[in-house]
């Protein structure tokens, strides 16, 4: 199977012509076909559950915040499938398509350890997601996702489970200066004001929502030329949509909001702004995955073949995962610089043939080869800088180094 998913759209027949050559094991094409089944489909599920419950990362963390256990950083990707499917992983429906796939993905930034990939039916929410996972938030950690997983639910529990959270304000949640307030703050005239006086950041304790729950809201004034731009698109999307953009929303296109219920003591409005930021990184992993590793262009084939061949590309993704952010962590203490995921994940599918076949060797040969790989990283593989804006650099250099 780990041949089947690193040598795209192979046919069933060039599987079967590895077996005897890679395993020696003969079987025929209409054998290989009919393991495909529910039993390798919970297979190959129950080998990624065990290898992510086994997850050992012997590496040194990052020296960052110490008030966080984990940093755990989530997100999803979703790509369209054969309509074929749409029984088993209906698609959003309306103008999209009638069947589809989303992967939920989660990582701890401090250590790597990834702590959910898991495979759904598109047209779940992130929102629902968050709900049937909450209680798997532990106590210190922080948790950064975007607003496709806000929920008051999820943040109460999160609260009450003594972590932390940051997330961008909902557009459509209210947020008051006091509890009993009745007017909402008029973010029109906070614009004006902050722009007067030249501050370009504001700490507010406030309460959000109809529940009025009690949290922190950090305001990072933008650019104009960033906030017309985000008005323009949101033009374009309400026109698609029939609708008009609101007063509302403009006056709150002028700033970053960002809620938390993290002390300025432990972190400040600066930080917290630049800790949000490095959540953009799970959607360059996505875009690895897709572009590298082709988990959305698997060709036509049966859905116990398809959901099997699914399972043991993200199996696959994992250890190419556990060879890359160790010595991406090794890398930042050690030289205070970052690899670029990309390039490394790069190097790795172009050594495909030689792991697969390192996974039956000896830990001594293990180690041998992986030193060589490594040699590779630190040549070439170091994360470009931006010329423009913040870098991830810049951010792990404030916040981590």
């Amino acid at each position: 199977m780990f041949y089947a998913v690193s040598c795209k759209n192979s046919s069933l027949q060039q599987i079967v012509k590895e077996a005897p050559a890679e395993h020696s094991i003969t079987l025929s094409k209409q054998g290989l076909d009919s393991r495909f089944s529910t039993k390798s489909v919970a297979f190959s599920k129950s080998l990624l559950e065990e290898a992510i419950a086994k997850q050992v990362l012997d590496v040194p963390v990052f020296n960052s915040i110490n008030i966080f256990n984990r940093i755990l950083i989530k997100d999803s990707t979703k790509f369209n499938v054969s309509e074929l499917f749409k029984e088993d992983y209906p698609g959003s429906g309306g103008s999209g398509s009638q069947a589809g796939v989303c992967i939920q993905f989660e990582y701890d930034l401090k250590n790597g350890k990834i702590g959910d990939i898991d495979l759904q039916a598109a047209n779940k929410s992130d929102s629902k997601d968050a709900i049937e996972k909450k209680e798997q938030i532990q106590a210190s950690d922080l948790i950064l996702r975007d607003l496709g997983y806000y929920s008051d639910k999820v943040i109460k529990t999160i609260c009450d489970n003594k972590a932390y959270f940051i997330s961008r304000l909902c557009y459509s949640s209210n947020v008051y200066e006091t509890q009993k307030g009745l007017e909402p703050i008029d973010f029109s005239l906070l614009y004006r004001q902050m722009q007067e006086a030249g501050i370009e950041y504001k700490d507010l304790n406030v309460f959000v929502g109809e529940k009025r729950i009690p949290l922190r809201l950090v305001i990072a004034l933008l650019p104009e030329n960033i906030c017309e731009k985000r008005i323009r698109n949101r033009n374009q999307t309400n026109k698609k949509r029939k609708q008009n953009t609101t007063d509302k929303f403009r006056a709150r296109a002028h700033f970053n909001l960002f809620i938390c219920n993290i002390s300025p003591e432990d972190l400040t409005k600066e930080e917290v702004c630049n800790l949000y930021r490095v959540r953009w990184q799970i959607e360059l992993i996505f875009k690895t995955w897709k572009s590298l590793m082709k988990i959305n262009q698997l060709q036509k084939m049966k859905i116990e073949r398809f959901v099997t061949t699914l399972y043991m590309n993200l199996l696959w993704i994992v250890v190419f995962w556990h060879i890359i952010y160790p010595y991406n962590i090794y890398q930042s203490i050690k030289e205070k610089r970052l690899i670029s995921f990309f390039k490394c994940m790069n190097t790795l599918v172009d050594h495909t043939r030689d792991i697969r076949q390192l996974l039956r060797k000896s830990k001594y040969q293990m180690r041998k080869y992986l030193s060589k790989i490594y040699d590779i990283f630190s040549t070439g593989h170091w994360l470009e800088k931006r010329k423009d804006g913040y870098s991830v650099e810049n951010i792990y250099s404030i916040l981590f180094w």
